[in-house]
């Protein structure tokens, strides 16, 4: 009983950062498309585009980049194309899916820890946008931290396919 209790904790714990991540993405989301917007009316309509709405651009897509990768995963919302394994049994279909996000979990660990390098490296020699002077460091960090969360969820569905439980309909199943 006291695992089944503390599994609950953890889920609850991840239900509230995966609110938290999607609300820090529809912002991000948001202001994007309001930058966007703005920039080409201003561009095509006054003659005078915004200022560094590229770097902007640039930065909230670090942000949203991970965050949105993490969410598609943990909803299995994932492009997959089934062509070719559809013709195998279940229990192939299952051990192709775990071997598929084993590996995906080895390579994006690797993108996400390069990122992380990345981002220090920008941090200690002060990197910055070009046109608006930002720091790049935070940015990479933020969406080297997105990518590990991708990381633990693709190793969880690694022990934990897509068919070998029963769908109960809300929240993550990790």
């Amino acid at each position: 009983m006291g695992l089944l209790r503390e599994r609950r904790i953890v889920l609850s714990g991840v239900n509230a950062l995966i609110n938290v991540l999607k609300g820090i993405a529809y912002v991000t989301l948001s202001v994007m498309v309001l930058v966007t917007t703005a920039n080409v009316f201003g561009r095509y309509i006054f003659k005078k585009p915004i200022l560094g709405e590229y770097d902007m651009i640039e930065l909230g897509m670090a942000i949203l980049g991970g965050i949105a990768m993490f969410l598609a995963a943990v909803q299995r919302h994932h492009v997959s194309v089934d062509v070719l394994t559809v013709r195998f049994s279940r229990r192939v279909q299952l051990l192709l899916g775990s071997g598929a996000c084993l590996l995906g979990f080895l390579t994006w660990a690797l993108l996400s820890y390069r990122a992380f390098l990345d981002g220090l490296s920008n941090l200690e020699n002060g990197s910055r946008t070009a046109t608006l002077f930002i720091l790049q460091g935070p940015f990479e960090i933020v969406l080297a931290i997105g990518i590990l969360l991708l990381c633990f969820t693709l190793l969880a569905q690694a022990f934990r396919p897509e068919g070998s439980e029963e769908k109960t309909g809300g929240g993550p199943r990790l």
